[in-house]
């Protein structure tokens, strides 16, 4: 019994000693390293924008004092790990990797001047998007309420929006926040049936830029309009303009499925460069989707006038990832004391508009149609609902999180006359 008791042992002390020595003398033979890319960007020490990955180490050693290494071409950066951090360590890359292609990086995980582990990571290429964003909530006239009480909402939000443009005012650029009123059938309404005092406060908005007037009196049918009706679809649009100095310039249509061709002719001749479209997403949609995100110099019928014409998706985001809490409480309600004044809660950064970005920047990404690097979308809660107060914070929030991508409340003319779609898109001779 003796001898097969020390046959035992010297066979499992062989079998110890020879896993040790061809483990590399690695006491923890099953540790490894995973790495997970962010589609994001945050500022770097050195305030330049960094992709962040997130490195998990898998095993038992302590890693006190142990950092990680990026190693990028003849690029070497390292960080170093916080006290008993061992799950989705951040790490900012270089400001250069993954920008305008995919690129392959080493991880390496090191403990004094030893690398323990590595690993080949290729980090996808992410686009640094500026995302603009154009509030305002649609116009629908008797759709989801009595007349007398869509003019109440959307009178309402132009008082709501001023006090939030206020309070915002010294916010950081892009989340300062500026209303959208759509078309100017509101701005009307209430210019002719409130008080001097307030119609003089709502023009001085719209004169510093807090509300902003696109040129349309309504969205409508335009294929059903003589040309005497078209001219008169922007009338009241360029009064505004003569009366408060703002250059009027972006005809928004929202849930009708385009606009008829003698729209050119008539914008062009009003000095209006740009035609903005919203379709419905989902309902009466025909082509609709097949033009979205595919700016283009449309030329009229007469072969000389031109506008830019965008439509940047349907106008549902915002009413996909948080209206459909709120707009169902203010649909058929016809007692005007019972209806929403403005949406607020108590996360703003909670449904808001990260599902929107992760399903449509990749997309974009791989398109051979849109090279630019803004991203126009509308943030509406639904039809004839009041304004999301939340926005602002969020923006901010966002911003101040990450660099790209980067978040800007804006007005429709901002979108069209964005830099980067006009440099790219020439006229035609």
């Amino acid at each position: 019994m003796n001898i097969m008791r020390n046959i035992f042992i010297t066979v499992a002390l062989l079998y110890f000693f020879s896993n040790t020595l061809f483990a590399g003398n690695n006491p923890f033979p099953e540790e490894s390293i995973d790495c997970k890319v962010s589609r994001h960007y945050k500022y770097r020490e050195d305030k330049l924008a960094g992709r962040e990955v997130f490195v998990t180490y898998n095993g038992i050693r302590p890693l006190k004092n142990a950092c990680i290494e990026i190693v990028a071409g003849n690029k070497k950066e390292q960080t170093r790990l916080a006290a008993g951090t061992c799950d989705s360590i951040p790490v900012l890359l270089p400001p250069d990797i993954g920008v305008s292609k995919d690129d392959t990086i080493q991880v390496n995980l090191v403990l004094g001047k030893k690398i323990l582990l590595s690993k080949q990571l290729v980090v996808p290429y992410a686009r640094q998007w500026t995302v603009y964003i154009y509030p305002h909530s649609h116009v629908d006239i008797g759709y989801t309420n009595t007349q007398a009480n869509v003019e109440l909402i959307h009178k309402r939000n132009l008082e709501y929006a001023i006090e939030l443009a206020e309070k915002t005012k010294d916010y950081p650029d892009g989340a300062r926040f500026v209303w959208n009123p759509e078309v100017t059938w509101p701005v009307e309404r209430y210019l002719k049936t409130e008080p001097k005092d307030k119609c003089d406060k709502l023009l001085r908005a719209i004169k510093n830029g807090q509300i902003a007037i696109d040129a349309g009196y309504v969205s409508t049918n335009t294929s059903s309009a003589n040309d005497e009706e078209l001219f008169e679809l922007f009338n009241y649009g360029k009064k505004l303009e003569k009366l408060t100095g703002k250059k009027v310039e972006t005809m928004v249509q929202v849930d009708i499925p385009g606009v008829s061709w003698g729209i050119v002719p008539v914008a062009a001749q009003l000095e209006i460069p740009y035609c903005m479209a919203l379709f419905n997403g989902t309902d009466r949609v025909g082509l609709a989707p097949e033009i979205s995100f595919k700016p283009f110099w449309w030329e009229g019928p007469d072969g000389k006038s031109r506008v830019l014409f965008l439509q940047p998706g349907a106008y549902t985001p915002g009413a996909h990832n948080k209206g459909y809490m709120f707009w169902p409480k203010m649909a058929g309600q016809t007692d005007p004391d019972k209806l929403l004044r403005i949406v607020k809660t108590d996360n703003p950064r909670a449904n808001f508009i990260d599902p929107y970005l992760d399903q449509m920047l990749p997309k974009l990404e791989k398109a051979d149609y849109y090279p630019y690097d803004i991203f126009p979308m509308t943030w509406c809660m639904a039809d004839n609902t009041p304004i999301d107060f939340d926005l602002p914070e969020a923006v901010k929030s966002w911003n101040e999180e990450f660099a790209y991508p980067r978040l800007k409340i804006c007005t429709a003319t901002e979108i069209m006359s964005a830099s980067t779609i006009n440099t790219v898109i020439s006229f035609p001779s």
